[in-house]
């Protein structure tokens, strides 16, 4: 009789403890359920590059999305590890030299030289940890600046991806691009580097890609080193003996 009773005991405190951990696990569970995210990419993102865009990236242009509610602080990482500075708030800028071109859906570039781009300098400033938003930069050399409108980040740890739409007014009209970065944070500097846009609307412009297509550039030496942002046209470096040429040769045919 007593054996009886200690077994049912047992079975009764052990159905208890399962009961209660599945509903802890439950519990965990729907805490940790985001609305803001789908699949680890921030709602922001999803509107601002669209799903069919999202996918061009990932599957035929081979853009790395690190996806994730836990992006590294990059200001705060690179202004105290790297850069010494006490004030998280000033911006840090790297250099992807030499960019090459590793994939494209703009026709004719299976024939181009892959090296013939100039590098590529970014900017990030002003990030919020709290609504994953950054500011984010990048340009050629001199004369014109892209500059990220609702930049967003994603990731985890020290991998992260961060993605906008730039805008710029040409005579033609309003030219949108939406526009990819990611990499991993390192004290020598974004490691892994990918860079790739796809053109939204070319306004007409017939020198620029095609709407829907883009390109994928990485960094040929595998990481993008610190470097000084370019502001004036007396910083602009020079490739060989050839002058400087607009940030818009990206997105050129």
């Amino acid at each position: 009789m007593k054996t009886t009773l200690l077994n049912l005991t047992i079975k009764y405190i052990t159905g208890a403890v399962i009961a209660a951990l599945l509903l802890s696990a439950c519990s965990d569970s729907s805490s940790s359920d985001n609305d803001e995210f789908e699949d680890g990419v921030r709602i922001e993102i999803i509107d601002i590059l669209g799903e069919e865009n999202l996918n061009t990236l990932e599957n035929e242009l081979n853009m790395p999305i690190h996806r994730g509610q836990n992006p590294p602080d990059i200001l705060g990482f690179f202004n105290s590890v790297v850069f010494n500075q006490k004030n998280p708030d000033i911006g840090v800028s790297f250099v992807m030299a030499p960019l090459i071109l590793i994939e494209s859906l703009v026709p004719g570039d299976e024939n181009r030289d892959p090296d013939s781009f100039w590098d590529l300098y970014f900017r990030f400033s002003d990030q919020n940890m709290d609504d994953y938003t950054i500011f984010f930069e990048n340009r050629h050399i001199q004369e014109s600046t892209s500059t990220g409108l609702s930049s967003y980040i994603i990731g985890e740890e020290d991998m992260f991806t961060i993605a906008g739409e730039v805008v710029r007014e040409t005579e033609e009209g309003t030219v949108r691009t939406v526009q990819v970065i990611s990499g991993r944070v390192t004290e020598e500097g974004i490691a892994e580097t990918h860079f790739s846009f796809i053109m939204v609307d070319n306004a007409g412009n017939e020198d620029l890609v095609d709407d829907g297509t883009g390109r994928t550039f990485n960094d040929g030496e595998g990481i993008s080193e610190p470097a000084d942002f370019p502001e004036v046209e007396e910083d602009a470096p020079i490739k060989g003996d050839e002058p400087g040429f607009s940030y818009w040769d990206l997105f050129k045919k």
